[in-house]
């Protein structure tokens, strides 16, 4: 879990103010699980507002940035705004886009410096846009929730994008509903009157890249994503194993080098604590 959740308290269901956002971030940063924290996600549009929170600059924070309806504005203000504050590295960029043509136009849009997380629609098969995104050294993101339950893919759909994933060697974040370990019934918001769903967890879907990378087939992937039972999953100095399924250290690396990067979450101390409960930390 190195560096795999990305901080996105400016979303909901959190949706804070940017300056507490920002104190989040630096007491996660400094504390004692330090080691799990991704990048701060801001909206390209919203950098010269981040800015002005600081009376000081930090030191060396790792910023993903997201896109608007206007690339070509946001490059400007990304190529001004990384001249002029080194503290801070932009090195990814967020977007969403809906065909091979519109990643196509982001690979000639943005600089190689830049990695490029591409957000697909998954609802058909993502394989034609998977197999555009590898051939241009990009990166997919897939939506695995919201704040209805219509905006949860089904287990089929997110097992079928992590092992056409797996086929292009398209590696990938995941965004948005993500709040708990496991695969499990939850309240979409705070709000008394919220609608509940069942929500995909961030272990599963860690487990479930890591078993597709090896070689499972498409029922065991949805079934480690459905799997709700903390009991099945067994933590060990040399790997990891799943209902007797064992998976080594080495090619758990793999998987984030190569496959899965990272999960942004609107909370860091929620999945820490839930982990923590559960006792895998």
């Amino acid at each position: 879990m190195n560096s795999v959740i990305d901080y996105a308290g400016l979303f909901p269901p959190a949706g804070l103010e940017m300056a507490e956002a920002i104190r989040n971030y630096a007491q996660y940063e400094a504390g004692e699980w330090s080691w799990a924290l991704g990048r701060f996600i801001v909206p390209i549009s919203r950098l010269p507002e981040m800015l002005s929170c600081f009376a000081e600059l930090p030191q060396n924070w790792h910023l993903s940035a997201l896109a608007g309806a206007d690339p070509k504005s946001d490059l400007e203000l990304l190529a001004d705004f990384n001249r002029r504050h080194a503290s801070f590295v932009i090195d990814s960029v967020e977007m969403k886009t809906q065909s091979v043509e519109e990643i196509n136009q982001a690979r000639k849009l943005f600089p190689n410096r830049f990695r490029i997380f591409s957000e697909i629609p998954i609802a058909d098969s993502p394989r034609p846009l998977l197999v555009a995104l590898a051939r241009g050294d990009g990166r997919a993101k897939v939506r695995t929730g919201g704040v209805t339950p219509e905006m949860f893919p089904s287990t089929a759909q997110l097992a079928r994008f992590i092992l056409d994933c797996v086929k292009a060697q398209t590696p990938f974040k995941a965004t948005a509903g993500l709040h708990h370990a496991l695969h499990s019934l939850h309240p979409l918001t705070d709000e008394p009157q919220s609608p509940s769903a069942m929500m995909h967890g961030f272990l599963n879907l860690l487990a479930a890249s890591a078993f597709a990378y090896a070689g499972a087939d498409a029922g065991i992937i949805e079934a480690i994503l459905e799997e709700n039972s903390i009991e099945s999953f067994k933590f060990e100095e040399r790997g990891m194993i799943w209902r007797g399924r064992r998976l080594d250290n080495k090619l758990l690396r793999e998987v984030r080098n190569r496959l899965f990067f990272s999960f942004g979450s609107c909370s860091f101390q929620g999945p820490i604590s839930e982990m923590k409960a559960l006792g895998v930390l």
